[in-house]
């Protein structure tokens, strides 16, 4: 089937809901199809992000990495974007919001000390040393002026700024001991932060595609080095997880609840695993209690909560083609045992073309997650359209990328989310290989259309830098938001695609509900903390207090949080649940002496 072909029956199947069953026949569903309210404008050029990758000869054709991280603390999201060997990396600096309301960007990636053009695959931002501030971890195999080679991986500490006000990056893998996977190995793909064994600080696994070299690395951060750097040990061959033989998209997400994350795998032609974190520094392979995830062609991965059932999900993308006979995408719907099943067979998300970065995000505002594929290969079988499927309840999608303007043919790669006007609604950015890079503004609705009164929306970010227990920028934390009888949750974990990252938060859409009754967070230690009545279209920015005790965040323990404390128990408010059982008794009561008595 040509290409063309290909597109316009996957096409007519998503949008009216064809579904093929095993003998052939053809069953017609009609979505449920509520007035719309989503529409995208690709605004590259106006923003001032036009910006071409180059091909490296490595990989090349599988990598276009970026990732959207706030580098200088100003409250807007920045764009990274990787060159590869014919361009220099750009660094995005958004400007914030000129007078008619629109962002934009300058590139910045010069002055910050970013190097020129390399051999780049894909980057991921964390803070490795919970000074408040995003570093960048990059995949690379040296100057674009040579050919690809080993030990050239780049770990850029985030200075801060100078005296003058001047921002800039070191490169400290080398002293570091992240530069090489395995020696001789010019390898590296996806990377992925995650505070494994829970220390409060941020582990780095960094994922190899070479099918018998075992290279893939996980790296335990074990605290400064003295010198500017970070020590980090590899622990790969002691934790349970060498059976890994390739990788492209590392994850660590605490699917199971138990504050542990676990080690999410996805890689191609039938290599991608799942270990489940055993909480005592080690990992147990548990991929056969994933549905089909032994046999996928996985390139990319995404996670939440697709039903409103409590329980974490999983999107993985991967090709849809005759010749290689692979499942193509897998949607795996957790069940309360742990176990996974994939529903997507059958129906219009199962084929994503030759698909790469996915996304889980509720675009449209309706407390429902929505779902994105960017894909492509080239050749013979063409490029088809990236694809937005509207989750319209029930498990039920509803592929809608052209009729909301979300317009993009290529050879996509990487695949973003933030919200780069802060006015509360997902934008997404397309990094194709070879190609323009391109970004589309959310505007929630189609221009001259009423401002919509139910799709309103919840922005969190998380400061975790008063408490060294706590892994940085609020990873691992599990959110719940609680309106009358309905509860969602919404987890931290880094925002990991392939060869790129989305920002890092968490964001909700809250359809009609303008104030939140419960806001909760369960922090990575294990502690809680609740917020009341908290008001919806607004950016939640929580600075998680020096010690669980400390009601009124003052950074002493004194007797005004005892009081803060009596105050919302005699109330019967959640926010004294100080130990996060959705119940007020005594056992808070001891809970929350225990804290104040400890520091």
């Amino acid at each position: 089937m040509c290409a063309l072909a290909h597109g316009w029956e996957k096409t007519m199947k998503a949008r009216w809901g064809l579904i093929a069953t095993s003998a052939g026949a053809l069953i017609l569903f009609v979505p449920h199809a509520p007035a719309q309210t989503l529409w995208f404008t690709n605004v590259t050029d106006d923003v001032g992000a036009t910006f071409t990758p180059t091909r490296s000869p490595r990989y090349g054709f599988m990598g276009a990495g970026g990732l959207a991280a706030d580098f200088n603390n100003d409250g807007y999201a920045d764009l990274f974007l990787l060159g590869g060997p014919g361009r220099r990396d750009a660094l995005f600096i958004n400007n914030g919001l000129d007078a008619d309301g629109n962002f934009s960007f300058t590139d910045e990636a010069e002055a910050w000390g970013l190097p020129e053009p390399h051999h780049s695959f894909s980057c991921s931002a964390a803070d490795f040393n919970n000074d408040g501030l995003l570093d960048l971890f990059i995949t690379s195999y040296g100057p674009g002026n040579g050919s690809p080679s080993p030990g050239y991986h780049k770990l850029y500490r985030n200075n801060g700024p100078d005296a003058d006000g001047n921002w800039s990056f070191t490169d400290i893998a080398a002293q570091s001991g992240c530069n090489l996977l395995v020696p001789g190995l010019t390898d590296g793909t996806g990377s992925a932060w995650g505070d494994y064994d829970l220390d409060g600080d941020l582990d780095l696994l960094v994922a190899c595609y070479h099918r018998t070299a075992f290279g893939n690395r996980l790296y335990r951060n074990d605290g400064p080095d003295g010198f500017g750097g970070v020590i980090l040990t590899d622990v790969t061959d002691n934790v349970g997880i060498r059976s890994m033989m390739a990788g492209f998209v590392p994850g660590f997400v605490d699917m199971n609840h138990d504050r542990y994350p676990e080690l999410l795998m996805v890689a191609d032609t039938g290599t991608s695993h799942y270990f489940v974190n055993n909480g005592d520094g080690t990992f147990s392979d548990q991929t056969p209690s994933v549905q089909d995830l032994s046999g996928a062609n996985g390139m990319g991965s995404a996670v939440g909560d697709l039903n409103s059932d409590g329980l974490l999900d999983w999107y993985v993308s991967g090709s849809y083609y005759d010749f290689l006979n692979g499942p193509g995408n897998l949607l795996l719907i957790q069940n309360p045992d742990g176990t996974f099943n994939n529903i997507a067979p059958g129906t219009p998300v199962q084929d994503g073309g030759w698909g790469w970065g996915v996304l889980m995000v509720d675009l449209n505002h309706d407390r429902l997650i929505d779902l994105v594929e960017t894909n492509g290969f080239g050749g013979e079988y063409g490029n088809e359209q990236s694809y937005l499927y509207f989750n319209r309840g029930n498990l039920v999608f509803e592929e809608v990328a052209l009729d909301v303007g979300f317009v993009h043919t290529g050879e996509g790669r990487g695949l973003l989310n933030a919200d780069f006007d802060n006015d509360g609604d997902e934008d997404l950015v397309v990094i194709a290989t070879g190609e323009p890079v391109a970004v589309y503004e959310n505007h929630l609705l189609e221009p001259g259309q009423p401002e919509p009164d139910n799709a309103h929306w919840l922005r969190i970010e998380i400061d975790t830098r008063a408490r060294d227990s706590l892994s940085p920028f609020g990873m691992h934390t599990l959110i719940t938001l609680v309106t009358g009888n309905q509860h969602e949750i919404l987890v931290i974990d880094g925002g990991f695609n392939h060869s790129s990252q989305g920002e890092i938060g968490a964001h909700a859409g809250l359809g009609n509900v303008s104030t939140v009754d419960y806001v909760r967070f369960r922090f990575s230690d294990g502690s809680y903390l609740t917020l009341a009545n908290v008001n919806a279209d607004q950016i939640l920015r929580v600075n998680a207090p020096f010690n669980p005790a400390d009601y009124d965040n003052s950074g002493t323990l004194d007797f005004l949080d005892v009081m803060a404390f009596i105050n919302g128990y005699m109330s019967d408010s959640l926010t004294s649940d100080h130990n996060g059982d959705w119940t007020l008794d005594v056992y808070d009561l001891l809970a929350f002496l225990n804290d104040f008595v400890s520091n």
